[in-house]
């Protein structure tokens, strides 16, 4: 082909611009599992600051429990009192009075318990919103203590826990002089007496916390090709995979949320973009200079599509 008639050619170039939507999509884009919008505090965002494709927060969560777990005596035949620990030994005690006044006289057992069950059935992060216990990751004692009550006297100031584990070594007092909780007979002795069984509750004061997670991916929902001088306004749209879901819901129109979103190009000779709007002019790229004789073929057409 001559070079007069490459001249006549219309220099049409299909160019491939990877037009970038960098996004901060936390703590901004709050659903409705964050009503009270997201926490100032304890939370990670992965990647930090403006992101493209996908952004993933993981938030702490903090719940109470002030459950009543008790040590149940049982007396025997004699005055013999036992209690039952949960790893099936028995802790022996005699008795303090007779007849229809018997108890158990105080004596410490030390047990080990599972917490699992006391964990509250939702927690909360800093802002207040709440979040089903099932789907909280990592659930673990954060802290425990004993409470102030006449019905059981601590051994030691604190019970033995690991941090984030849900286990918990606790060592109580019960029996006479300790405050019965619950009385009652449930057999007859072979002296004739009642024999009896009694409750002493050991209640606990438990924070708890874990963490959930949510991930927010965001795309532009069409590819377009443009001429030189077109100005476009690009569609921005965003879904969610909340805290508790496997998989991600629908994809919402985010585009005009101009205070949450920031728009860039990574070839900004060839589109510019309003940051705030989305809006692009195509324009002539200096970048495909020619290297022959060093001259710059005018650029027709743009291509662009969707990362």
């Amino acid at each position: 082909m001559s070079e007069k008639r490459m001249r006549k050619i219309p220099a049409i170039i299909s160019f491939l611009l990877a037009l970038v939507i960098m996004l901060s999509i936390f703590p901004m884009l709050a659903d409705a599992n964050f009503s009270n919008g997201y926490p100032d505090k304890d939370i990670e965002v992965t990647p930090s600051g403006l992101a493209k494709g996908k952004q993933t927060i993981k938030v702490k969560v903090t719940g109470t429990a002030t459950p009543r777990p008790k040590t149940v005596w049982t007396q025997g035949d004699y005055d013999i009192w036992q209690a039952t620990r949960n790893e099936g030994d028995r802790v022996e005690t005699q008795t303090f009075s007779s007849g229809d006044n018997a108890l158990p006289m105080e004596k410490a057992v030390k047990d080990k318990i599972n917490t699992t069950n006391y964990v509250p059935a939702s927690l909360q992060d800093e802002a207040g919103n709440r979040f089903q216990k099932v789907f909280v990751k990592s659930v673990g004692i954060d802290d425990i203590s004993y409470v102030d009550v006449a019905t059981y006297t601590p051994v030691g100031a604190k019970p033995d826990f690991e941090k984030g584990k849900l286990f918990a070594i606790i060592e109580t007092k019960t029996g006479y002089p300790n405050k019965v909780t619950e009385k009652r007979q449930y057999g007859i002795r072979q002296d004739g007496d009642k024999k009896f069984q009694a409750d002493y509750e050991t209640p606990l004061k438990i924070d708890y916390s874990g963490y959930v997670n949510e991930t927010k991916e965001i795309r532009v929902r069409e590819d377009m090709q443009l001429q030189v001088d077109d100005v476009k306004s690009l569609v921005a749209e965003i879904r969610t995979k909340a805290y508790n879901q496997e998989e991600f819901g629908n994809w919402v129109n985010v585009s005009k949320r101009a205070e949450q979103i920031e728009w860039s190009s990574n070839q900004k000779e060839v589109v510019y973009v309003e940051k705030l709007t989305g809006q692009i002019v195509a324009k002539t790229s200096e970048r495909q200079s020619s290297r022959q004789n060093g001259k710059i073929p005018k650029m027709d057409r743009i291509t662009f599509m969707k990362m």
